[in-house]
């Protein structure tokens, strides 16, 4: 269908969507092209996309090399590693489950993922994760709800670390994040390698 020029410099940005006054023309988040740029990027190679505008079609490039380098694998390229670790990932929003569930598979993990806190709770004592990525504002139960609810569990997983990946970013949410136990806060949108950083330093790897 084209895209129009004004659109061209931000497209591959996570969350942007192409709209008219201000009503959104199309479903979903805006991550699928995000999540393509990430994938090339780990792999070393480079996205663009041209278009002579709305109506009029685009054409989308995906540049990968091919020398030796480009077997070092994303491990190398990112110095760091989530090998092994199980990361469980909760957040209402199906997509961005999805889009979670990709990048940290990459980056060595192993990832489960639930769509609600109840969901989470039923998950830890069979996933066993050993570090736990939470959003906060979910229905039902919240992103506080749940971490209360795990900290009170008897068993060995009352202590597993969370992360709170979250659009709340004043100084307040990250005191309240830490206080309802959560040992990190991480701000949306995030790129995958700051929150590979993240988790990796929760599980004492850097």
């Amino acid at each position: 269908m084209g895209i129009e020029s004004k659109f061209i410099p931000i497209i591959f940005e996570r969350f942007i969507q192409a709209h008219t006054k201000g009503t959104r023309a199309y479903r979903g988040l805006g991550l699928g092209l995000a999540i393509v740029r990430e994938l090339v990027k780990m792999h070393e190679g480079t996205t663009k996309v041209e278009s002579p505008g709305k109506g009029k079609g685009a054409t989308f490039i995906v540049t990968l090399p091919v020398s030796p380098s480009a077997k070092k694998g994303i491990t190398a390229d990112a110095e760091v590693t989530l090998q092994g670790l199980k990361i469980l990932v909760i957040d209402d929003e199906a997509n961005l489950r999805e889009f979670f569930n990709i990048m940290l598979e990459l980056w060595g993990a192993e990832v489960k993922t639930a769509g609600s806190a109840r969901q989470a709770l039923a998950l830890i004592e069979v996933f066993e994760p050993d570090i736990l990525v939470s959003d906060i504002a979910m229905p039902d139960k919240d992103g506080y709800s749940l971490i209360n609810n795990v900290r009170s569990l008897k068993s060995k997983f009352c202590n597993t670390p969370a992360l709170a990946l979250t659009a709340y970013a004043g100084r307040e949410d990250v005191e309240r994040t830490g206080l309802a136990g959560f040992q990190a806060h991480v701000t949306k949108p995030v790129d995958a390698k700051s929150l590979a950083l993240t988790i990796a330093q929760l599980a004492g790897r850097k």
